[in-house]
């Protein structure tokens, strides 16, 4: 791969997270939230949940791999691609540090009613969902910013 190319590679990867990542927040949650019964729509957010994991600390890795290689291949914009690097997989602590709350309650709705039958929707899980779904586009954000720096290296 050329020079040119990884200097592209990195932000393309970033924006790529970021856009997947706030999929969820704008696109499915509105959707789930909709959902008839307590059970589906934790079981259908639980679903996306695991998607995303699959999909999303992988590409932050990748990115912030491309970032940091061209950190190191471009000395005049390293300092910019080590802050897009450092934005990109902040997801991961993000994630731990931020997120895991409210997943955890989320979670522990979800074998309640799993326990106990199959509910209409309770106001409780709406407003954790919402609240997952801000905190989710602050993560998103996060390498949204990696792409926009990694951008101006280029410059």
């Amino acid at each position: 791969m050329s020079l040119p190319s990884l200097l592209l590679l990195g932000p393309i990867l970033s924006a790529f997270t970021s856009g997947t990542l706030a999929s969820i927040s704008l696109i499915t949650i509105p959707a789930l939230t909709g959902c008839q019964t307590q059970r589906s729509l934790l079981n259908t957010w639980h679903a996306a949940l695991n998607s995303g994991v699959r999909v999303c600390p992988p590409l932050a890795i990748l990115s912030t791999l491309v970032h940091l290689t061209n950190a190191y291949l471009n000395h005049n914009s390293a300092s910019l691609l080590l802050v897009a690097a450092i934005s990109t997989i902040s997801i991961v602590p993000f994630t731990v540090f931020v997120l895991q709350g409210t997943n955890e309650a989320l979670f522990t709705l979800e074998r309640r009613t799993a326990d106990g039958g199959d509910g209409k929707v309770e106001k409780e899980t709406v407003v954790l969902m919402r609240k997952w779904a801000r905190l989710n586009l602050v993560r998103a954000a996060l390498p949204g910013v990696g792409a926009v720096v990694a951008g101006l290296a280029l410059r």
